[in-house]
């Protein structure tokens, strides 16, 4: 009888010892489907690190509460996500709203509704979560892929054309000659120039391999536009003075505000710098001729930031920078470095103890 009590305890601790195992985490519910019908659409590893967002559906989405992060590996479960120990990720603010058939392009930056992060150049997964912790939806793209654009064409992820706040198209390489049914040669495997989402030629980039275009039948697309009406340069830094923003900035950079309801296009303004001595220290120079801005816009109420690219933000300390319009002549507004443009038209500056730089946020002025 001993024996058998014996066995009886022995047995009995199994599942004893079963439940000492960590449980894994509830699956959160799954996105419904309004949630459903936002997705990540395009993200580039370069300039402000953008992320674009797509409503897909016939209704307009809150994306109150939601989490847009960098900080979870791919197909790893929502649930097992600690929104409050993590330092890198957008949590939505409430009335964010995204229209039917409308995008969100969300930059890296300090200010309400950018995010923290940065996109890596090696490639790495972004995810978008709702406010239960459920997977909406989830990309991972390698090394290189994010350098120029990576967005979802006709479904796929594959390289682009910077199109962030408009409809997505492919980046592809022809084959050197005009197959049956093309206008110009525009060959990405079986998809041809005209399946990419309208595209009729002229700036489309390729890789350094490709053969040369044949790209006589194509139409051209309208020249860069500078909508300048709204735009102004709102802060402007140097390098080596006290408005850069640790994590956020790292070299000479400039900001242009767009203070219209609508987004405005840029890529064909023009940016100049002047010395202290008023010496010309860099000539007009388009943003569209600047590899990754050649479709450069600014969502309305939004900033453009761009930070460290010498190619076209050059400054010195005391520079003026001045940014122009479309005949790279008419002067828009222009800023000493390092300071801030301030309500009344006027400039404060960004470079003492106290002051608060604001890249991609809207400005500060001690004596405001």
């Amino acid at each position: 009888m001993q024996g058998r009590t014996m066995a009886c305890l022995v047995l009995l601790g199994l599942p004893l010892a079963a439940g000492c195992e960590p449980e894994p985490p509830p699956e959160p519910p799954p996105p419904t489907p309004a949630d459903i019908q936002i997705q990540i659409n395009e993200l580039a590893s370069s300039g402000t690190d953008p992320v674009e967002l797509y409503n897909q559906g016939d209704e307009a989405v809150d994306l109150a509460g939601w989490y847009l992060t960098d900080d979870i590996d791919h197909g790893v479960n929502g649930a097992l996500y600690d929104p409050a120990s993590k330092e890198g990720e957008l949590v939505f603010a409430p009335g964010t709203l995204i229209a039917p058939g409308g995008y969100l392009v969300i930059h890296k930056g300090v200010g309400v509704g950018m995010h923290p992060f940065g996109l890596s150049g090696d490639g790495e997964t972004v995810s978008l979560l709702n406010q239960d912790l459920a997977m909406v939806d989830q990309v991972t793209y390698g090394a290189g892929d994010g350098e120029i654009s990576y967005c979802r064409v006709a479904g796929e992820w594959a390289l682009c054309e910077p199109t962030f706040g408009r409809e997505n198209r492919g980046r592809n390489c022809g084959n050197g000659q005009l197959d049956e049914g093309e206008r110009c040669d525009g060959d990405a495997g079986l998809t041809t120039c005209e399946a990419l989402g309208g595209f009729t030629g002229g700036r489309l980039a390729c890789a350094a391999d490709c053969k040369q275009f044949e790209t006589s039948a194509c139409e051209r697309p309208a020249a860069p536009a500078c909508e300048h009406l709204g735009l102004r340069l709102n802060e402007v830094c140097h390098k080596d003075s006290k408005c850069g923003v640790e994590g956020v900035t790292q070299g000479d950079w400039l900001e242009i505000y767009n203070a219209a309801a609508e987004a405005a296009d840029v890529s064909g303004c023009y940016l100049r710098i002047f010395e202290t001595t008023g010496a010309l220290r860099r000539g007009s120079t388009q943003l569209a001729s600047i590899r990754g801005l050649e479709f450069a816009s600014v969502p309305g109420g939004g900033y453009l930031v761009l930070d460290n690219n010498k190619a076209i933000v050059d400054l010195a300390d005391g520079s003026v920078a001045e940014l122009l319009g479309s005949d790279g002549e008419t002067l828009v507004n222009g800023l000493t470095a390092s300071s801030a443009y301030r309500a009344e038209g006027e400039a404060c500056s960004i470079d003492e103890d106290g002051d608060v730089p604001t890249p991609g946020a809207e400005n500060v002025c001690q004596d405001d």
